[in-house]
């Protein structure tokens, strides 16, 4: 497959939370993902499931608590489990089997 064939990549998304999610005493609106790096696809690749390994990516490229990821609703988290799946067309995205949850 000629990589001419292949969508384009988006490299930063920021994608708008449906329900904002309170953490501490501060709000979050959104987050900001980009390709993640080899050292933070190993961190997440040791976590023991699918979904903790989504979670753990999500935490470590947005840059947010893992408790504010464990409070994103499922449609966010689908949106976010698109998002790397387009880093890996070849393989399935880090959520697991496909890129819906």
């Amino acid at each position: 497959m000629d990589q001419h064939d292949l969508p384009e990549i988006v490299d930063e998304q920021t994608i708008e939370l449906r329900r904002p999610v309170r953490f501490g005493e501060q709000d979050y609106t959104s987050l900001t993902l980009r390709e993640p790096t080899a050292e933070q696809l190993a961190k997440a690749a040791r976590e023991p499931g699918e979904m903790e390994t989504l979670i753990s990516l999500i935490h470590q490229v947005a840059a947010v608590p893992k408790g504010v990821v464990g409070r994103i609703v499922q449609r966010d988290l689908q949106e976010c489990a698109r998002f790397f799946g387009q880093f890996s067309p070849m393989q399935s995205p880090p959520s697991g089997e496909s890129s819906e949850i």
